[in-house]
């Protein structure tokens, strides 16, 4: 029994080092291998004893599949053909991550908690790495933590995660351990400036309470939702007052403006609508299939002479990279997996609330999110592709 416990603590530690490395190494070329390599020697831990080391055939894997070889079969078309290689490798390195760690927390619900654990040694490396000076300086709004190790707004939105998490232990247990946790990735999301990770945040723990505590949608249900909802929205506006919210709220203000139209664009902002306006234009010339996967970079680079960069939004770069049919092949796994919490409504949990929560906020998400090719994104999908084969498994058993 003793060494069965070991046998999986050490795959367990296996599974959260590579989630860690995904973020702390996530400059380093080649970085997704590095990940990949850690996550299969935690899943050969957890099997080579049985002898089954066979990966769960779940039929959306076939849709992530067609996805990949579609991204191959773009560069026939593509502008740059060597990007589209590399996405399609990007891509595949990413959904073999998050394959294998679902093959590791298959017979259990630590995904979720792994997460937890992983966001935690992030934002404690976080400090340590840019000191904390100037962590505080970023939180006060006087500077902001840049792209070093990996991209500000990514580790901000694994705070985000770590803090609903966080406060779904806090309710499902009833204890208050959990709050200084969430104090503390709050104040690095003030580092961050991620007006993403904030949205995720005050969506999340909304979402997360409606969900926690309604055994049932009703009229009264969805009325205390939206005196929640205006509560947060009030609590906002007053932090938003103080100076360590002062650069927050500026950014806030030019996302708003981006928008509507009114008001001031801030720089990232300006540059982010003028990224979207670049590649709609090049998807109303290619509709159907598209410039080439991860090439709506070059479009940018012609328009702007010098910023070789993505979309900034998985919708629009989708649409401009692979078209309608690339549109709908990427998002056919999202669309397979809300499928399948719907019609298994009958056999759900706290638990499978929870994870249909995340699967919403990652579909929401995508319209600033920097890369359809970004392992972090995926990984954050393992609790959700995890939870849908137990739906499956308990329908059988009824």
């Amino acid at each position: 029994m003793q060494k069965e416990y070991i046998k999986n603590e050490i795959t367990y530690a296996f599974a959260v080092i590579a989630i860690i490395s995904s973020y702390m190494f996530a400059a380093v070329s080649n970085n997704a291998v590095i990940v990949l390599c850690i996550v299969i020697i935690g899943y050969f831990c957890k099997y080579i004893k049985t002898n089954h080391l066979f990966i769960t055939l779940d039929k959306g894997y076939f849709l992530l599949l067609l996805f990949c070889i579609f991204c191959f079969i773009s560069s026939s078309w593509s502008v740059q053909p060597a990007y589209a290689y590399n996405a399609a490798f990007s891509y595949g390195s990413c959904i073999m991550i998050a394959i294998f760690l679902c093959e590791i927390f298959k017979n259990d619900k630590s995904a979720f908690n792994a997460l937890y654990i992983a966001g935690i040694v992030v934002g404690i490396l976080t400090v340590v790495l840019y000191g904390p000076s100037l962590v505080i300086k970023s939180i006060l709004g006087i500077s902001r933590i840049e792209n070093t190790f990996c991209n500000v707004n990514l580790l901000g939105i694994l705070f985000a995660y770590t803090i609903l998490i966080a406060f779904y232990k806090m309710l499902h247990k009833k204890s208050g351990f959990y709050i200084p946790v969430m104090l503390a990735e709050l104040a690095l999301i003030l580092a961050t400036q991620s007006r993403k990770a904030l949205i995720v945040v005050v969506m999340g723990i909304v979402g997360i309470y409606f969900l926690y505590t309604q055994k049932r949608i009703s009229v009264i249900s969805l009325i205390r939702l939206i005196i929640i909802i205006g509560i947060v929205m009030l609590m906002m506006i007053y932090l938003s007052k103080f100076t360590a919210f002062s650069a927050v709220k500026e950014r806030f203000e030019g996302l708003y403006a981006m928008f509507t139209g009114v008001g001031t664009l801030d720089g990232s902002s300006m540059l982010r609508k003028l990224y979207i306006e670049i590649s709609m234009e090049q998807f109303w010339q290619h509709p159907i299939l598209g410039i080439g996967m991860d090439n709506a970079r070059t479009a940018i680079v012609q328009s702007t002479y010098r910023h070789n960069t993505y979309t900034h939004c998985n919708y629009v770069e989708m649409l401009c990279d692979g078209g309608v049919i690339g549109f709908v092949l990427y998002y056919s796994f999202h669309c397979y997996l809300f499928i399948c919490f719907i019609k298994r409504r009958e056999n759900w949990t706290v638990y499978s609330r929870l994870c249909l929560g995340f699967l919403l906020m990652i579909i929401i998400l995508d319209y600033g999110m920097v890369s359809y090719t970004e392992k972090t994104n995926w990984i954050c999908m393992v609790p959700v592709i995890v939870e849908s084969w137990h739906l499956k498994r308990r329908e059988k058993e009824r």
